[in-house]
C-alpha cells in the first residue's frame, strides 16, 4: 500500500516546471494554418463557455500507475478515490484500495498539500507561491498541483490571440496559451471543438514536457441546468517526456456535485482534512520561506 502512495506521488512531482513558451519544430508546424473559417475566436469561445460550466466537478476516479522500478523492472499499480473540483483553486484528489484512503492531493486558494495515510502517515503543506521556491529545499516538489486542471482541459484559455490556430494531425485545431508556470498547447476536435490533448511546454525546448492524451468524453450532469450538455474526458493519460512513468486516470458518474452533498467544502479545507484523515505528523514544506503555510491559516 505504501508503495501505491509513493509511486502516485512520484508520478505527480514528474510533471516539472515549464518555461515561457512552446520552442520552434514541435509537435506541430508553424506554417500550417488552419481554415480560416474556424478562427481563435471562435475556438476559445467554445472552449471557454465549456470550461465555464466544469468549474464544479465531481467524479469518480481509477488511477492507475506504470512507473519503472529502481531495478529497472516495470511495475503497474492502482486504485480508486474520488476527483473533486472547484475552479480557480479547488482541488481534491483521493486515491485508495479496499474502502482505505492512502493518498490525497488537494488545494485551496492559497496552500497546496498531500496526506500520505496508513502506516507513519503525515500531510504535507505550502503555499502556492512557494511551490518552485528554493526555499522548500529537499522538500521541493517540481511541480504545480493545480497544473492537473490545464491537463483535463477544463481551464480556459484567452478569448483572442494574434496567433491564427495551427492544423495539428487529424485535422486538430491547434492552440498556444500561458499555463500556470509557463505553457500549453491544445489540441481540439474540428468537429466538436473539444480538447484532445494537452501539452505543456519549457521554453526553448522542441519537444513537450507534460503530455495528456483526453479521450472518451463523458456528459456532465448538471442538475440545476436541464438539457445543458457540457462533457469531459473520462479518461486521462498523462506521460512526462524525461521520466519512464504514466498516470492514467479513469473518471464516471460525472456531475457538478450538487446533489448528496458530493462536494462538500471540507474536502478543500486542509485543517478539516487534517481532523478527519488523522495523519501522525503535519509537515510545513515551505517553514524556511519568507512567508509559509503556517501564516495562511491554522489547523490546530
Amino acid at each position: 500500500m505504501r508503495l501505491i502512495r509513493a509511486r502516485f506521488l512520484l508520478a505527480l512531482a514528474a510533471l516539472a516546471p515549464l518555461g515561457c513558451a512552446p520552442g520552434q519544430g514541435g509537435s506541430v508546424e508553424r506554417s500550417a494554418r488552419a481554415s480560416a473559417r474556424v478562427s481563435h475566436v471562435e475556438i476559445a469561445r467554445a472552449h471557454n463557455e465549456r470550461a465555464a460550466r466544469l468549474e464544479r466537478l465531481w467524479a469518480r476516479a481509477a488511477v492507475q500507475m506504470r512507473y519503472t522500478d529502481r531495478d529497472g523492472r516495470r511495475r503497474s499499480e492502482q486504485g480508486e478515490g474520488h476527483l473533486q473540483i472547484v475552479q480557480p483553486a479547488g482541488l481534491a484528489l483521493s486515491v485508495g484500495k479496499v474502502g482505505e484512503t492512502l493518498f490525497w492531493l488537494g488545494s485551496d486558494d492559497e496552500r497546496f498539500w498531500w496526506f500520505e495515510l496508513g502506516e507513519d502517515s503525515r500531510a504535507s503543506v505550502a503555499l502556492h507561491e512557494n511551490a518552485l521556491a528554493p526555499c522548500l529545499g529537499d522538500a521541493a516538489l517540481p511541480v504545480h498541483p493545480l497544473d492537473l486542471l490545464d491537463l483535463l482541459g477544463v481551464t480556459p484559455i484567452p478569448a483572442t490571440s494574434d496567433r491564427a490556430p495551427l492544423v495539428g494531425p487529424g485535422g486538430r485545431l491547434v492552440v498556444d496559451a500561458p499555463a500556470r508556470a509557463g505553457a500549453r498547447r491544445l489540441f481540439f476536435d474540428p468537429e466538436t471543438l473539444r480538447p484532445v490533448r494537452v501539452e505543456l511546454w519549457r521554453s526553448g525546448e522542441r519537444e513537450p514536457a507534460v503530455v495528456a492524451a483526453l479521450s472518451e468524453d463523458e456528459r456532465v450532469d448538471l442538475p440545476a441546468t436541464p438539457g445543458v450538455d457540457p462533457r469531459v474526458a473520462s479518461r486521462v493519460r498523462v506521460t512526462q517526456r524525461d521520466a519512464d512513468a504514466e498516470v492514467v486516470l479513469f473518471l464516471s458518474d460525472l456531475s457538478d456535485g450538487s446533489q448528496f452533498g458530493r462536494l462538500a467544502p471540507a474536502a478543500f479545507r486542509f485543517g478539516a482534512l487534517v481532523d478527519s484523515l488523522a495523519p501522525d505528523r503535519v509537515v510545513v514544506l515551505d517553514e524556511a520561506c519568507a512567508r509559509s503555510a503556517r501564516e495562511a491559516g491554522s489547523w490546530q
